[in-house]
C-alpha cells in the first residue's frame, strides 16, 4: 500500500470536521441544544464550549493535513481523544430512557441516538486511530499529496467524488419539505374554543383546562427532556412569565420523573399527560406551545420547533406590553 494510500483516512476526518465545523458555525444554537440532548453537564453547555467546539474541528482538520513531525502526532492523538469522547457522549446517550436527538456533526447530522448512530461513531473513530498509525509512519500528508502522480491523482478524485455524491445523496434525502411562511400560518389563523380536556398535574390533582383557561390565561409548553431544542425554550419560560405576570404558565411533559423535577424550574406549572392526548389533540412535536386565553378561546398557536416557540413568546409579551401600556394611558389619574 502507498504513502498516500495511508493518508486516506486522515482526508476523510478532515472532511468531516470541515463540515462538521462549518455546520456548527452557521448554526451555534443547534450546538449547545445538542449539548442539552446528550446529557452533558450544564456548566460545560452553558461555558463558551459549544461556541469553541466548531472552531476546535476546523483546526484540527486543517493540521491533520498541513502538519508534520511531532505536531503532527499530537493533531493526530487530539482527534482520537475528540472522537473518542463524542463515542462514549453517543453509547451514554443510547442508553437514556427518551429518545434523543445527536447534532455531533452540526444540524448535518442531527437524528435520533441509535444504534446506526454508535456504528458511525465507532467508524470515525477507527479513522482517527488508522490517521494516528499513518502521522507516527508516513509523516506529513500534505507533503504527499503534493509529490502524488497522476495515477494516485486520478483514484484520489474518484474518492472524492464518491463521497461527494454520496453526501449530497445523504443531504437531499434528509432535507425538510418547504412548509408555510410565518405570515401565511397568521393569515390563516382561526380563534376556536378551549376544548374540555383533563389534565393532571405533578401531584396527581386532576384539572379541567377549558375551567383553568377562563380563571387565568394559559400558555402550555409541551417539552421532552431528551430534545436541546426544548431546554432552549424551558431556559426561557421563567424569565417570561416574570415579564407577563397576566398568564399562567405551565410545562407539559409525558412523565414527571428525577430529571424533569431537576431540570424544571420550581416557578412553572407543571402537567403530566402520559398518554399524550393533549399533544395529538393539538398536534404538538416537542417543544411546542399553545396559549389559552381568559375568554375560553385558542390566544395563539399552536406553534412547534423551538424558533417557532419563542417567537410566539416575544408576540404574547409585546401585546401584553402594549395592552399594559393603553390600560395605564386610558386610567384616569
Amino acid at each position: 500500500m502507498s504513502p498516500l494510500t495511508w493518508s486516506v483516512p486522515a482526508l476523510l476526518l478532515a472532511l468531516v470536521l470541515v463540515v462538521s465545523g462549518a455546520a456548527k458555525v452557521r448554526d451555534p444554537r443547534s450546538t449547545r441544544e445538542s449539548f442539552y440532548t446528550l446529557g452533558l453537564p450544564l456548566r460545560l453547555t452553558r461555558s463558551a464550549a459549544p461556541r469553541v467546539l466548531p472552531w476546535v474541528e476546523l483546526a484540527l482538520a486543517l493540521a491533520l493535513v498541513v502538519t508534520s513531525g511531532v505536531l503532527q502526532t499530537v493533531v493526530a492523538i487530539g482527534t482520537v481523544a475528540l472522537f473518542a469522547g463524542y463515542l462514549m457522549v453517543i453509547v451514554r446517550a443510547s442508553r437514556f430512557p427518551e429518545k434523543v436527538e445527536c447534532g455531533c456533526l452540526g444540524k448535518l447530522g442531527l437524528g435520533t441516538v441509535g444504534p446506526v448512530t454508535v456504528v458511525r461513531n465507532v467508524l470515525l473513530l477507527g479513522l482517527a486511530v488508522a490517521a494516528l498509525s499513518d502521522a507516527l509512519q508516513h509523516g506529513s500528508v500534505l507533503a504527499r499529496l503534493l509529490g502524488a502522480d497522476a495515477v494516485e491523482w486520478g483514484w484520489l478524485l474518484a474518492l472524492a467524488v464518491t463521497v461527494l455524491v454520496a453526501g449530497l445523496m445523504t443531504y437531499a434525502a434528509g432535507s425538510p419539505a418547504a412548509g408555510p411562511s410565518a405570515d401565511e400560518d397568521l393569515a390563516d389563523y382561526e380563534r376556536r374554543p378551549t376544548p374540555t380536556l383533563f389534565l393532571t398535574d405533578s401531584h396527581g390533582d386532576r384539572h379541567n383546562l377549558l375551567d383553568l383557561s377562563l380563571q387565568q390565561a394559559r400558555f402550555v409548553v409541551y417539552a421532552n427532556m431528551g430534545c436541546g431544542a426544548c431546554m432552549t425554550v424551558i431556559d426561557a419560560l421563567p424569565a417570561f412569565q416574570a415579564e407577563n405576570p397576566e398568564l399562567a404558565v405551565h410545562v407539559l411533559v409525558q412523565r414527571y420523573d428525577d430529571a424533569a423535577r431537576a431540570r424544571l424550574d420550581p416557578s412553572l406549572g407543571v402537567f403530566v399527560d402520559p398518554e399524550l392526548i393533549f399533544t395529538q389533540f393539538f398536534q404538538l412535536s416537542s417543544p411546542g406551545a399553545v396559549l389559552f386565553g381568559a375568554d375560553g378561546m385558542l390566544a395563539g398557536g399552536p406553534s412547534n420547533g423551538s424558533n417557532a416557540v419563542q417567537e410566539l413568546m416575544a408576540d404574547i409579551t409585546t401585546a401584553l406590553t402594549e395592552g399594559r401600556a393603553v390600560t395605564e394611558t386610558e386610567t384616569p389619574r
